[in-house]
């Protein structure tokens, strides 16, 4: 009988200590993702435009700090392109060609929260925009401004090797200050950069 507590209570304290070491892993993560998206405007975006709804890219970077829990705390950044557009017909100048962008840079500080490779986060911070014109292919106007914006995420990780996941992520941008919602869809990739 004493036999079999001893190796129960072994078995036991075998558990807790593969599951504390488990459990106690502090994590630096890059992830970095590449999205296609909708974007859809209040109002039209110029006088001249024909839609409030456009398609257009992401590519976003986050650097999660994950200490021993489910939370992580972190940044990203990226590059996102919100409309694009040409105009031709429209412009009273005959014989022109116009084309106008908006594109904006996120900085943003991010809370993710991860369990069984689902991640959802989101972050809150500044949008710097920058807006392009082109009249038949000489740059005439490129203005830049700032807005505050919120983004939101949530992934799912297949893990290819030991500190490499990949797998699919949508992500949603708001700029309520400018009557602008992006949704994306695309693939995540995410490294675990440090661990101790």
């Amino acid at each position: 009988m004493m036999k079999r507590i001893v190796i129960i209570a072994l078995f036991v304290s075998a558990c807790s200590m593969h599951a504390a070491v488990r459990d106690s892993i502090y994590r630096v993560e890059l992830v970095g993702s590449m999205l296609v998206q909708a974007t859809s405007y209040d109002v039209a975006p110029t006088s001249l435009s024909a839609t409030d709804r456009f398609t257009g890219s992401s590519l976003v970077g986050r650097a999660i700090w994950r200490p021993n829990h489910y939370l992580g705390v972190g940044v990203q950044t990226g590059y996102t392109t919100f409309s694009a557009e040409e105009f031709g017909e429209q412009l009273v100048v005959q014989q022109a060609n116009a084309y106008a962008s908006l594109r904006a840079i996120p900085l943003q500080l991010v809370l993710s929260m991860r369990a069984f490779g689902v991640e959802v986060g989101t972050g809150i911070g500044v949008y710097l925009l920058e807006s392009i014109w082109r009249v038949n292919g000489e740059q005439r106007v490129n203005s830049t401004a700032s807005e505050l914006g919120v983004s939101s995420w949530i992934g799912y990780d297949i893990e290819i090797l030991d500190r490499l996941n990949i797998g699919p992520e949508v992500n949603l941008h708001v700029l309520s200050g400018r009557g602008i919602v992006a949704l994306g869809a695309g693939l995540r990739v995410r490294y675990d950069l440090l661990r101790y």
